[in-house]
């Protein structure tokens, strides 16, 4: 454990992180594991570190295999591995490596230590230039977008073939994934820290009317925010948000798969030389990228799935400094929220008045879209007559009564 703290000292740090000294005492005692901790934790150091211990100069065959599901984590890790400097040769093989070059350098000079995409690791396999029997630690990191059916079968022959220690890591894993991976890596076993690691991340739930641009520049104008990443769930809303927030005058850049990859990795330098104060990202910019100075996360929309939910929020509050998160509320989401709620998210309800962020008060029950909507459509009366203040309340009333019984309808 002394190693590790040196380390963790040596970049920077102050102390290891608990997954880290979990991970640490995994590989040194050769137990295959699954490992799960929430995002921010510093996961990768978790393996990082170890092989530095375990990968032996006394051997110049590949030793360890890194497997990761996209380029920008895969480039992420080279960065990581330059900070380390370790005595073992290393090579990273990715979508934006010239194929043929990186595979003709992999066959001169074999490194020690792979990291490699799936697409890459299924080409290396079938032109027959990678021998997995050398490997002696293998890890899948991001497991849980790793398990889906396109990456799986692109690593399932080299999995299979494969007699090294296997260690798994992710923030998330929903159940039925995880009794999958036990029965599928047989002889892992399970450490998981996600309910040890209390996070500093304040979630902001908001009540506000209005469609998702209204609601947003109006949660804009309270906010003054370091480095804000507006998280949005159709890549089609982004070059329109993108531009309207260009044209009201924000310092602002957009992420997504839409682009190159030299447009993204311009896009990631600008944010680590904080070019920008808020960037529109898809989820593409949810997972295993890390960005330091990330103070707030803006959920644009709800994510398609619940899972993205902690992805996107664990952007900020990165190594258990302090982050906020804002979700705008909407009564549709009322299941998700409790299902949040129930997986340990804390909300604090807020409203937006004046220009100001303030505490909803408890027992207020705040009007749906739909509710608001059915209000407006109630003409007030042009003339003023005896009764008429009377007369227009009955009516949104039952315009209301009429639009909460369509909503029942709809559940």
């Amino acid at each position: 454990m002394e190693f590790l703290e040196a380390e963790i000292k040596r970049l920077g740090f102050l102390e290891p992180t608990l997954i880290q000294e979990k991970s640490y005492q995994a590989f040194l005692a050769n137990k295959s594991a699954i490992l799960l901790s929430p995002t921010g934790t510093g996961k990768t150091l978790a393996y990082l570190i170890p092989l530095l211990k375990k990968i032996t100069n006394k051997s110049n065959h590949l030793q360890a295999l890194i497997i990761v599901p996209t380029t920008e984590l895969a480039l992420q890790i080279k960065t990581v591995l330059r900070e380390l400097k370790p005595v073992y040769t290393h090579q990273t093989i990715s979508a934006s490596d010239d194929r043929l070059r990186a595979f003709k350098s992999f066959t001169t000079t074999p490194p020690q230590l792979l990291v490699i995409t799936p697409g890459r690791l299924a080409d290396l396999e079938k032109e027959g230039l990678l021998n997995i029997s050398t490997v002696k630690e293998l890890i899948i990191d991001e497991a849980d977008m790793m398990f889906s059916l396109d990456f799986l079968k692109e690593i399932d022959n080299i999995i299979k073939k494969t007699k090294a220690n296997i260690y798994l890591f992710s923030a998330t894993l929903p159940a039925h994934l995880l009794s999958w991976a036990k029965s599928y890596f047989k002889g892992t076993f399970l450490i998981d820290v996600r309910k040890e690691i209390k996070l500093n991340i304040n979630h902001h739930l908001i009540f506000t009317s209005g469609d998702k641009e209204e609601r947003l520049f109006k949660l804009l104008k309270v906010l003054n925010p370091f480095l804000s990443f507006i998280f949005v769930s159709r890549n089609a809303d982004i070059e329109p948000l993108y531009l309207k927030m260009l044209e009201k005058g924000y310092q602002v850049g957009r992420l997504s798969s839409k682009q190159t990859l030299r447009e993204r990795k311009t896009i990631i330098n600008n944010v680590n030389e904080l070019k920008y104060q808020y960037l529109i990202s898809s989820d593409l910019g949810s997972r295993g990228l890390d960005f330091e100075a990330i103070s707030d996360i803006i959920h644009y929309d709800f994510p398609y799935r619940l899972e993205y939910y902690y992805h996107r929020s664990g952007r900020t509050g990165r190594m258990l400094q302090e982050g906020n998160v804002y979700l705008f509320f909407e009564d549709r989401l009322n299941r998700k929220i409790a299902a949040l709620k129930k997986g340990g998210i804390e909300f604090k309800e807020y409203q937006i008045k004046n220009e100001q962020l303030i505490v909803k008060p408890s027992g207020e029950r705040t009007l749906t879209a739909a509710e608001i909507k059915a209000i407006r459509s109630v003409k007030k009366p042009t003339k003023v007559k005896p009764g008429y203040k009377k007369k227009y309340q009955k009516e949104v009333q039952k315009a209301l009564k009429k639009a909460r019984y369509q909503r029942r309808i709809k559940k």
